[in-house]
C-alpha cells in the first residue's frame, strides 16, 4: 500500500477552507478529472457519494464514504474498483487566527496491477493537482475578498 502526505499553510479561515473540501457535489466545478458527482444518501454517520473520474477517455465511477468533523477533519473511504483500498483524511488546524493548515494523508493501493502501474506516478501528481485546486477555490471564494465568486 503507497501512501502520500501533503500539507500547506494558507491565509484563509479554517471553516472557510473546511466547507470547500466538504462541499462534494461542487467537485466538477473545478477539481481536474471530475466529472460528475452524486450524492447517494447517508448511512448512519457516513455520507455516501458515487463519483465519476475520467482522464484522457477513460471513466472510473466509484462510491466513497465519507464522514466529518466540522471544521478539524473529512474522512474519505472506498475499497470499489479501481481502488484495492483509499483513504483519505483531510485535517484543518488553525495555528494563527484567519490561517489553517491543511494536511492531506492518503493511504491506497488500486485492484488492477495494469491501473497500479499506470498510476503509481501519475495518482501523486493528481493529489497534489486536487490540493492547490482546494487552495485556488478558498482564495477565489474567500469571503473577506470584496466580488469574491462562488
Amino acid at each position: 500500500m503507497a501512501t502520500l502526505s501533503l500539507a500547506r499553510d494558507v491565509t484563509f479561515p479554517r471553516d472557510h477552507v473546511y466547507d470547500i473540501v466538504a462541499d462534494v457535489a461542487r467537485y466538477p466545478d473545478f477539481l481536474p478529472g471530475f466529472q460528475a458527482v452524486r450524492v447517494e444518501g447517508h448511512r448512519g454517520h457516513e455520507l455516501i457519494v458515487r463519483q465519476s473520474l475520467g482522464l484522457k477517455g477513460l471513466r472510473q465511477t466509484f462510491r466513497t464514504y465519507a464522514t466529518f468533523d466540522r471544521p478539524n477533519w473529512i474522512r474519505i473511504r472506498t475499497t470499489e474498483r479501481p481502488f484495492r483500498t483509499l483513504d483519505q483524511v483531510w485535517r484543518f488546524e488553525e495555528p494563527k487566527d484567519h490561517q489553517t493548515r491543511v494536511r492531506l494523508d492518503v493511504e491506497y493501493d488500486f485492484s488492477d496491477p495494469l491501473v497500479k502501474r499506470f498510476s503509481e506516478r501519475l495518482f501523486p501528481f493528481l493529489m497534489r493537482q486536487s490540493m492547490d485546486a482546494f487552495i485556488d477555490r478558498a482564495r477565489r471564494t474567500d469571503p473577506r475578498r470584496a466580488g469574491h465568486n462562488r
